[in-house]
């Protein structure tokens, strides 16, 4: 009777474990650390355990901002820091809809803003778009990029998710700004920068009411289009 009981607790306790250790692979594998690779148990007897390839970094989106006098701006976008902001400017330029915009907020050693208003014979056309959730720090978002000369970030009302459609590039070390506002991208080359320092430093005015920082004359971008 004694050998009966020992061997159904063994049995019982076997199964327990290997109900047990399933789930505890499960828990393991839903957080895996960072730095470590990837270990496949083989199912067939191994020498050592196989490791599963690396993934390799997916390329990040590039744009190209043409000016109607021809100058253009290159960028680099991160949706790795940035991921929703960086699809909602990309689902703008998918559909053209900064084409015409011009740069409404243009203040000389702090930044260039766009991508809100289009000049007509109507007066100003506004661009609108859902509310978008503000991907910086101060609103609960990881986002280590900082506002310095030739990145790009999200304009955005007081509140913290109202971003839109427009977006600014920094033509100055801008710290104030740091985990304040979705910084999503930066200009690639020199050149790029140049022509966003050249667009600081024009006259402006209040030429179209709403602010005394408008450019005199229109700066337009004619297109922005993926490279």
């Amino acid at each position: 009777m004694k050998n009966i009981i020992k061997k159904y607790l063994s049995a019982t306790l076997c199964a327990l474990l290997l109900c047990a250790f399933p789930l505890t692979l499960t828990a393991c594998g839903d957080n895996p650390a960072p730095s470590t690779p990837s270990v496949t148990p083989s199912l067939t007897p191994s020498a050592s355990p196989s490791v599963s390839p690396s993934v390799p970094t997916a390329p990040k989106p590039v744009i190209e901002i043409t000016l109607a006098d021809g100058r253009k701006m290159t960028a680099e976008l991160y949706p790795d820091i940035a991921p929703q902001t960086v699809a909602r400017v990309l689902a703008l330029v998918d559909q053209n809809l900064y084409d015409g915009v011009i740069f409404h907020r243009v203040i000389e050693d702090f930044m260039i803003q766009t991508g809100g208003f289009i000049p007509s014979a109507q007066g100003l056309l506004q661009l609108s778009a859902p509310s978008l959730y503000g991907e910086f720090y101060f609103n609960g978002f990881a986002n280590d990029l900082l506002h310095e000369p030739g990145v790009l970030s999200m304009a955005r009302t007081n509140a913290y998710n109202g971003a839109s459609t427009q977006f600014f590039i920094c033509t100055a070390v801008c710290p104030h700004l740091d985990g304040y506002y979705a910084a999503f991208g930066k200009l690639t080359d020199a050149e790029s920068l140049e022509v966003a320092m050249d667009i600081s430093r024009v006259t402006t005015d209040a030429k179209y009411v709403f602010a005394s920082d408008v450019p005199q004359e229109d700066i337009v971008i004619q297109s922005i289009r993926r490279k």
